[in-house]
């Protein structure tokens, strides 16, 4: 049954269906479940534009952090404090993150 759960998840690997999944699951697949969460918080960095898009990210990256990818939360904030052009907004979101 949990091969079946991680197929879901592999097809439509968004947070909120990441964060709703069994604990059971995400002990399992740790590695998987964080490659996915990662995956999923860089899609909405490709999306997010304000403040509030900003924020709802690195409260992603945090969530992130305690599925234990925290070595990948400090690489996407690396690129994202990298775009071109600068965005101010994102770099002070950004700076609020405490590994």
């Amino acid at each position: 049954m949990w091969r079946e759960y991680i197929d879901f998840l592999r097809k439509d690997p968004s947070t909120s269906n990441i964060d709703e999944a069994p604990e059971e699951l995400k002990k399992l697949f740790a590695d998987e479940i964080v490659k996915l969460y990662a995956s999923a918080i860089n899609r909405h960095f490709q999306q997010a534009y304000g403040r509030e898009a900003y924020r709802e990210g690195v409260a992603l990256l945090r969530k992130l952090i305690k599925y234990g990818g925290t070595k990948e939360a400090e690489q996407i904030v690396a690129e994202q404090k990298s775009r071109r052009p600068p965005r101010p907004a994102l770099i002070d979101e950004l700076s609020k993150l405490n590994y």
